[in-house]
């Protein structure tokens, strides 16, 4: 069991370069295998750029594993490392440019700071970044940093089943649930 406990990121005018936009959003869609794409503030062009970005960026931590380095997490840093050379990144890597890019592109979006805890005894609440987006008055749990374990699409966080994946709200707490094997925590907003 794994529980992501999710809490929104507020007070980021001292981060501005964390949160500028990207520079070039066509180059972003041609890294993510979309060049040309006609988007639309709609589901399915939502889940279409999540798709892109966990089937065309991997999901990887070598800057810090080999280069014993915390990459920047600035914008263009991101935007450097990840769509002109080619490279993948982590979490906070990850979401932070999927976040700046759907910004960029005009969607209604906020951060989210979340916690992955495994029902694990001894094993540490890990840190973790993701994205809410507002499509319609309707909040989405969009995260492209967690690896395959996560949906590789938009979850609606009303309860309502997508894929293996439904959000619960209860008790101040969004709990991730996959219906098929664990549950996820994802916390007060």
């Amino acid at each position: 069991m794994a529980l992501l406990y999710m809490r929104r990121i507020t007070g980021l005018d001292m981060y501005e370069g964390l949160y500028e936009p990207v520079p070039d959003t066509g180059k972003v869609l041609e890294r993510i295998g979309l060049a040309g794409l006609e988007v639309k503030h709609d589901l399915r062009t939502l889940d279409m750029l999540i798709d892109g970005f966990i089937t065309h960026i991997p999901f990887e931590n070598l800057t810090v594993a080999y280069e014993h380095k915390v990459p920047s997490l600035a914008i263009r840093d991101l935007y450097d490392k990840i769509i002109l050379k080619k490279r993948g990144g982590y979490c906070h890597e990850l979401n932070g440019l999927f976040y700046a890019f759907l910004k960029s592109l005009g969607f209604d979006v906020y951060c989210l700071a979340v916690f992955v805890r495994e029902n694990v005894d001894g094993l540490p609440t890990l840190g973790h970044r993701s994205t809410m987006c507002i499509i319609d008055g309707r909040k989405y749990f969009a995260d492209v940093g967690f690896g395959k374990t996560m949906a590789g699409f938009a979850v609606p966080v009303d309860g309502t089943l997508r894929g293996d994946f439904f959000i619960r709200y209860e008790d101040g707490e969004y709990t991730l649930f996959k219906t098929r094997s664990e549950e996820r925590r994802v916390g007060k907003e």
